[in-house]
């Protein structure tokens, strides 16, 4: 059924389809196939406004992590690096969050020094 559908997404050997591919892509991924729910991601990352399927990155997410659990070595090897990348970009704001404390705390330690100096 999967073959049948990328025939159709790419119009190779029946008429060109794209509604009909994603109907069957669909309906392999609901089945458990890993490529089916692979390619399904990649259409939901993409998207596919003439087969009526708007890009949604959380449905992309979803159906990646499924195509991994169930086995599919892309999908798998896919799905670890956007989950380091996540925890990359988690990192990085943390970090920008700490470098702007660091700021605001070492400004209030020159303002307490100059009323200090003032003052004194």
């Amino acid at each position: 059924m999967l073959h049948l559908a990328v025939y159709y997404m790419r119009g190779d050997w029946v008429e060109l389809n794209k509604k009909q591919g994603v109907t069957l892509i669909q309906d392999s991924a609901k089945e458990k196939d890993p490529r089916a729910m692979r390619i399904l991601s990649q259409l939901h990352y993409q998207g596919v406004p003439e087969a009526g399927i708007r890009q949604n990155t959380e449905l992309g997410n979803y159906w990646l992590e499924q195509s991994a659990k169930a086995g599919h070595p892309e999908a798998q090897k896919l799905h670890k690096e956007l989950q380091q990348a996540q925890m990359m970009m988690m990192d990085q704001a943390q970090a920008k969050k700490s470098n702007k404390l660091y700021i605001y705390l070492f400004s209030a330690l020159i303002a307490v020094a100059l009323l200090l100096l003032i003052f004194l």
